[in-house]
């Protein structure tokens, strides 16, 4: 799969977080995103449209990281985004639903 941006109808692969295989994650070092509302996208490897888009606005200096979970297939759980906020002494988990 590929992880990207969505603008204006465009799906944007993230160069190193293209052609994923089950499993597979970003380096360790992470991304960094802009602060405020951004529409991430998950596409099968080097198709041109998202299979699913998830809104979100991470702020600034928030530290995330993303999970994509569950089955585009319908079958089992829901895909869906948990995202994951690292900066409290607790961290916290978060569903994003797509769409």
């Amino acid at each position: 799969m590929d992880i990207g941006t969505v603008s204006g109808g465009t799906f944007t692969a993230v160069p190193g977080l293209t052609d994923l295989a089950f499993g597979d994650a970003s380096a360790s070092s992470g991304l960094a995103l802009p602060a405020g509302p951004i529409v991430l996208g998950i596409a099968a490897a080097n198709a041109p449209d998202p299979v699913a888009t998830f809104s979100v606005a991470p702020a600034s200096g928030q530290r995330l990281f993303a999970l994509a979970l569950g089955s585009l297939a319908g079958q089992g759980e829901d895909f869906r985004l948990v995202q994951v906020d690292t900066a409290p002494a607790t961290w916290s988990a978060t569903s994003v639903m797509p769409g």
